[in-house]
């Protein structure tokens, strides 16, 4: 039988695998975008079926990298007080604000962004154009 492993041995395999997720999820984005936003020969229900495609993997993804950051959470929770990221996290929480941010919740935020685009741009695509560049501005009477 396998010996158990420690909290810190368990700490380093879910950070490896937070960041293998999550660099997964950034491949799928950039592999996704950048086909819809340069090809103009798409037309837009192709547009609105790749981004409704992307929101609904970008969705699934999310809940794989929300997941594994709580465990990632939970385990640094449990690390003993003399553990080098804990003495670490101690003198970086009297840093000014923006040192304090935390890399992992900067993934959650980025995953919940990128999910907002594909839906965003998704109800942008579906929509008639008349709606999306509809005239605003008054015609321009000539002067005399």
């Amino acid at each position: 039988m396998a010996e158990p492993r420690t909290v810190d041995e368990e700490r380093a395999y879910i950070e490896n695998l937070l960041n293998t997720r999550f660099n997964y999820y950034l491949l799928f984005v950039s592999v996704l975008l950048v086909p819809i936003a340069g090809d103009n020969s798409l037309t837009p229900t192709g547009r609105t079926f790749l981004l409704a495609f992307g929101a609904a993997i970008s969705a699934l993804m999310a809940v794989m990298v929300v997941r594994t950051k709580l465990l990632l959470g939970v385990l640094l929770d449990e690390l003993e007080g003399n553990h080098p990221y804990k003495y670490a996290s101690r003198i970086v929480g009297r840093k000014p604000w923006p040192f304090r941010i935390n890399a992992n919740d900067l993934m959650i935020w980025v995953v919940g962004l990128t999910f907002m685009v594909f839906v965003a741009g998704a109800m942008a695509a579906s929509a008639p154009s008349q709606v999306l560049f509809k005239e605003q501005a008054a015609p321009v009477q000539p002067q005399r």
